[in-house]
């Protein structure tokens, strides 16, 4: 009644929240539902399971299930996540991190974080989460392992519920690295210098991030200290005006000035933003005592930007205080880094480790990298280059995704089998290739090639002509997406002139990066094209030189598929037959294999030979009828009088 009389009507209290009063008298139904609801919801009750059960075996909603992800919408920078992956892992793996995956799921430990999680029941009432942050992932898994030496990463995504309407939650990729080490002395100071160089070449080697994101360092004992001589009542407020990102550093020290925080001893004010020599200077005159307890944390984030310094390290580092945010709950006595954000974590480790206590402490330091915001960054820098790259004919950009270099058409149908052996040739020779099914002729009504291989990033494609007009042709025509030409290539020129074609490609596509982590654009190395000899050298007499360019080169074409197909029956392996016969005999047998299925050839042979060996050459016959119903396209002949080997063709 009081607070209804109220002259004041912002102070009166609406109808949701006289309803919702614990002033007014309860209703019966409602304290027989609730006596329900906590009857049904104790774990050792006999209607628990009951309950859970009905909830589990609800019948399907065939249209929930279809509108259930309908509002996820794909981020436009998602094309370019695989390729912020891949040069992130490259980046980590440089310094000798292993891949392990930590166990999607996570218990629910505090139900007042569940605001920020997505929660989960399972089938037996267990709480369980979704991970919003992947270092909590790999604590629980170092943990449960007992890690205690080991550098490892993990990419992953981390999720963010949906308060207003059911659905999928929100997804957000990241990457997580981290060293733990039995090592508490010197441990902290290396992973920190370590890692400033990790996100220092990770800075670099994106366009334009180096002038969107800055490093920051803290240390969690120099915001304890200072926080911790903060009236409680106080503290939050203060804490909320260190957190606003769009305030300047005098911005914040004005508004924690107008705080009454002086008669309490703090000098909050000269924490925000400040040189560490410089902070030092001011605290010794305000405050000589916390000063004192505050110079080691101040010297180990010294060491650790000279050590990083000695090893090559030379971006700028801000020096920040007060680092404070939603990490600081999980991440305490040690060196902190933002933007990218690296944290020292044992004390997470231990918050998941077996009760029993551990004889040996570990250290850990841990990085997350939101690899959102760096796919975000490079999304706008191709928007603003790649286009002009294209129309130059030059790129199609450094980062853009290819999904390979070749790929082989044709423009009839019923050549998929001349298309498979092309590609692959090109697999062999680790040249990525697809290939077109026929298909997928139809849909060049619709889009052309030279458009498909356009928008999939493809450097080439290649024209296999059929075997019947080869005649007067080389085998191949390749066209270049990028540049609209159109080349001749013979089989056995192919691979070669290809591999130095991509090769080239990359330097030229290098020099597009736009991060300086690749100053050099010949890094690449450019085979040339007469890199090795040709595997095939056509020797003509001096009267066929005069022949035209194109029979010569059909003449190449064919000595060179015949000898691919030799080649590949040798990887397969080549049957031998070791046989006893006269040297005439022998130079007969390798004319062709007529003699194997031919009554009359196989006669003209035997009658060379003395009678008493006739059961000896039939031997001979049926051994290399058998191979060749084997299936073998050569045998392998070998005269053990003369010692001299002949290939003989069955098929």
């Amino acid at each position: 009644i009081a607070a209804l009389l109220r002259h004041d009507p912002n102070e009166c209290p609406n109808a949701l929240e006289l309803s919702q009063s614990p002033l007014l008298p309860p209703r019966v139904e409602d304290e027989y539902f609730k006596g329900v609801l906590r009857m049904m919801t104790k774990p050792d009750s006999p209607y628990h399971q009951g309950v859970l059960s009905a909830l589990f075996n609800q019948p399907v909603n065939q249209a929930r299930s279809y509108l259930y992800d309908i509002e996820a919408e794909i981020p436009e920078h998602a094309y370019l996540n695989d390729i912020v992956e891949d040069q992130i892992t490259a980046i980590v793996r440089l310094h000798g991190a292993v891949d392990m995956e930590p166990p999607l799921l996570l218990p629910l430990s505090n139900p007042e974080e569940s605001q920020n999680h997505a929660t989960l029941i399972d089938c037996h009432g267990e709480m369980v989460c979704l991970p919003n942050n992947a270092l909590v992932s790999f604590a629980l898994l170092a943990a449960r392992g007992g890690l205690r030496r080991i550098k490892r990463f993990y990419i992953t995504n981390i999720y963010r519920p949906k308060r207003l309407r059911p659905g999928h939650p929100k997804a957000t990729k990241a990457a997580v690295l981290d060293v733990i080490t039995p090592d508490t002395k010197h441990g902290l100071i290396a992973a920190g210098a370590e890692f400033l160089m990790l996100l220092s070449n990770g800075l670099n080697s994106f366009p334009n991030l180096v002038q969107n994101y800055e490093i920051h360092i803290s240390h969690s004992k120099i915001a304890d200290l200072a926080l911790n001589r903060i009236p409680e009542e106080l503290r939050s407020s203060v804490i909320e005006i260190i957190n606003q990102s769009r305030s300047t550093a005098p911005q914040k020290r004005l508004s924690v000035e107008e705080r009454p925080l002086e008669e309490t001893g703090v000098y909050v004010h000269e924490l925000i933003d400040e040189d560490i020599d410089n902070l030092l200077s001011k605290l010794e005159k305000v405050s000589p005592t916390l000063v004192t307890v505050m110079k080691p944390a101040v010297e180990e984030i010294r060491q650790t930007i000279q050590f990083a310094t000695s090893a090559g390290f030379s971006a700028q580092v801000f020096f920040h205080p007060l680092m404070w945010g939603a990490h600081h709950m999980h991440f305490k006595e040690g060196v902190w880094s933002d933007e990218l954000g690296g944290w020292t974590y044992d004390n997470l480790i231990t918050q998941y480790s077996n009760p029993k206590p551990r004889l040996d402490p570990v250290c850990a330091f841990a990085v997350q990298i939101a690899l959102e915001k760096i796919a975000m960054v490079l999304a706008a820098f191709q928007s603003t280059s790649v286009k002009a790259l294209v129309k130059e004919q030059r790129s199609f950009g450094f980062w853009s995704p290819r999904r390979c270099d070749v790929y082989i058409l044709s423009y009839q149908t019923g050549y998929l089998q001349d298309r498979l052996e092309v590609a692959s040739l090109l697999w062999q020779n680790n040249i990525s290739a697809d290939i077109m099914y026929d298909a997928n002729l139809v849909e060049f009504e619709h889009e052309s090639h030279v458009d498909l291989c356009t928008r999939e990033g493809i450097l080439f494609a290649i024209y296999p002509r059929p075997r019947t007009v080869r005649r007067e042709q080389t085998a191949f025509k390749v066209k270049s997406i990028l540049k609209g030409t159109v080349y001749e290539v013979s089989r056995q020129d192919l691979v070669g002139w290809l591999q130095h074609q991509i090769a080239e490609q990359k330097r030229v596509d290098l020099a597009t990066s736009g991060s300086s982590a690749y100053p050099d654009t010949l890094t690449v190395p450019v085979p040339p094209k007469d890199a090795s000899a040709p595997e095939v050298q056509l020797i003509l007499p001096v009267d066929a030189k005069k022949q035209k360019k194109h029979v010569k080169q059909i003449l190449l074409d064919r000595a060179y598929e015949r000898a691919g197909h030799l080649k590949t029956a040798v990887q397969n392996g080549l049957p031998m037959l070791a046989v006893d016969v006269p040297n005439a005999v022998f130079d007969t047998l390798m004319k062709n294999a007529s003699w194997i299925t031919d009554e009359e050839t196989w006669k003209g042979i035997t009658a060379s030979m003395p009678t008493v060996h006739m059961a000896y050459a039939q031997q001979i016959r049926e051994a290399a009828a058998k191979r060749k119903a084997e299936g073998f396209p050569y045998l392998l002949l070998y005269a053990t009088r003369e010692e001299r080997m002949q290939i003989l063709t069955l098929n």
